[in-house]
């Protein structure tokens, strides 16, 4: 049985390196982008992904725990 690897992405921009993860087998579970436009980006090429448009600072731990639980 195989164990599938997950990550999650801070600082993600347009979701570049998160391509590269996704070809090495690796599902993004969370991204998070400040910049606006960039996250725009990022969810009109990363449509089953979870972004969060804002400030790292105001993500909480316990919320993504819950996340990659999913």
């Amino acid at each position: 049985m195989t164990q599938e690897l997950t990550a999650v992405s801070f600082f993600t921009g347009a979701g570049g390196m998160d391509i590269g993860f996704e070809r090495a087998g690796i599902r993004i579970v969370f991204a998070n982008e400040l910049m606006k436009e960039a996250a725009e980006t990022y969810n009109a090429n990363h449509t089953a992904r979870v972004m969060v448009n804002d400030d790292i600072y105001y993500i909480l731990i316990s919320d993504l725990l819950e996340i990659a639980i999913i």
